[in-house]
């Protein structure tokens, strides 16, 4: 491992459990490349660099120094640092073909549920580690406070990122919160990411998109027509649904400040 935090001519501006960002980081390494990384998430600021360095938004970005290289997606980082620092193109055929993503801006949710409102009931299955079935929103606030975090589809890089934070944080011990999902993804693909990644929360599952309508935070996927999710978002709920945090994302991908939903647990 090549990474350094003191004087590297190579910064890497990448988000955390980004396969993008990954396989650059590889090829650095695989190059014996001093680098430092700049995590440009939940920091919108950093993005804005990455912006007016790169000319986009895109991440994974890298700044050269030792070239005055700028330059940003993973298929044209790999094949420059490759042909630069290596023998050429990495891998099989040579430049990585994975797709790199734009961040979207969505704008405010203005519609959406906010603190103090009281948040609509639903019943979608919901789903554990051995089973799925029908459950109410209002049958889980009823027994106790309520961490409701809607995450992106279980394929997509952020749904594992988001829950990989929630486990390490581990809220339902120091707080005594039921920690629940929900995401378009159906019970099956909850069900493999439970057991893939260790997720030791229940997860609800709404294909139709139904509950992100009704509460104000449904978008469309960029690039894919007629396809709906929710924004990423997290409400805490009280017993009687009433919501004493929220948060709601602006943007694609996104992702709540943790530090910030624990001081509202404890200010609960």
């Amino acid at each position: 491992m090549s990474e350094t935090t003191d004087g590297p001519a190579i910064t890497l501006y990448r988000l955390q459990a980004c396969p993008f960002c990954e396989r650059v980081v590889r090829t650095l390494d695989d190059l014996d490349l001093d680098y430092r990384s700049r995590f440009v998430e939940p920091m919108h600021s950093d993005r804005n660099v990455v912006k007016r360095l790169s000319g986009k938004r895109t991440v994974p970005a890298i700044v050269d120094e030792n070239t005055g290289v700028t330059m940003s997606e993973s298929a044209n980082i790999v094949e420059y640092l490759s042909a630069t620092y290596g023998d050429g193109p990495r891998g099989e055929g040579g430049v990585a073909t994975d797709t790199d993503f734009e961040v979207v801006d969505l704008g405010p949710a203005e519609d959406a549920v906010g603190e103090g409102d009281v948040a609509p009931d639903f019943t979608r299955p919901l789903v554990d580690d051995e089973q799925w079935e029908n459950a109410t929103l209002s049958g889980l606030t009823a027994d106790g406070p309520v961490l409701l975090v809607f995450f992106t589809m279980d394929g997509a890089f952020p749904a594992t990122y988001v829950w990989n934070n929630v486990r390490d944080r581990a809220w339902e011990e120091e707080h005594d919160v039921d920690v629940v999902g929900l995401s378009v993804s159906d019970p099956y693909s909850h069900k493999r990411l439970i057991e893939e990644r260790g997720i030791d929360y229940r997860l609800f599952s709404d294909p139709r998109n139904g509950v992100a309508r009704e509460w104000g935070i449904a978008h469309e996927l960029d690039g894919m027509a007629g396809i709906e999710e929710p924004r990423p978002a997290v409400y805490l709920l009280d017993p009687d649904r009433r919501v004493e945090y929220a948060w709601v994302a602006t943007e694609w991908p996104d992702f709540p400040d943790y530090d910030e939903i624990e001081a509202a647990l404890a200010d609960y």
